[in-house]
């Protein structure tokens, strides 16, 4: 037996209190036209903090959010930091290991200068010292010394068999 009856006959009578919505969101489901003047309560959006008003629920999540963006600043801040830290300790390795090498090619240059004869060349930054070792050469007239160069704070050291002539002051400077 099918009632002709619709859902607004039976709920929805002048003379009866509307019904009482358990949940769910004021105009939702039901379209705003096929509402009654008589409005459906509802439970609130937001039990927590009071109240039903939709300010404080903003109010609470732009809370969160604004606590979630200064989280990943920070983050970034800290990383941004981190990168930095590494890349100026990379710069202090590279400027070491160029002076280092330089120091080298200078002690390197110094000796085959000196095994050829001419007097060695000081650019400005470094400093060259020269000694000569407690060692017997082979050939007559040879000498075996140390060059020490250093380029900016960096040493570098290097022995050589050079002619005894080619020393700079006598053995040592």
């Amino acid at each position: 037996m099918k009632s002709d009856r619709g859902w607004r006959d039976i709920f929805c009578k002048p003379s009866s209190s509307p019904p009482h919505v358990l949940r769910g969101r004021a105009r939702v489901g039901v379209f705003s036209a096929n509402r009654r003047s008589t409005p459906t309560p509802t439970l609130p959006l937001s039990t927590w903090g009071g109240g039903n008003s939709p300010q404080r629920v903003t109010r609470a999540h732009r809370g969160w959010v604004f606590l979630d963006v200064l989280m990943a600043i920070t983050i970034v801040a800290i990383l941004t930091a981190i990168l930095g830290l590494a890349v100026a300790s990379h710069r202090r390795g590279l400027k070491h290991l160029a002076d280092s090498r330089s120091a080298t090619r200078l002690a390197e240059s110094a000796l085959i200068s000196m095994q050829s004869g001419q007097s060695p060349s000081i650019p400005a930054n470094s400093n060259l010292a020269f000694h000569e070792l407690p060692v017997s050469p082979d050939l007559p007239g040879d000498v075996w010394i140390e060059v020490e160069a250093s380029v900016n704070g960096r040493p570098a050291s290097l022995v050589g068999l050079v002619p005894r002539n080619s020393l700079p002051h006598g053995g040592g400077s």
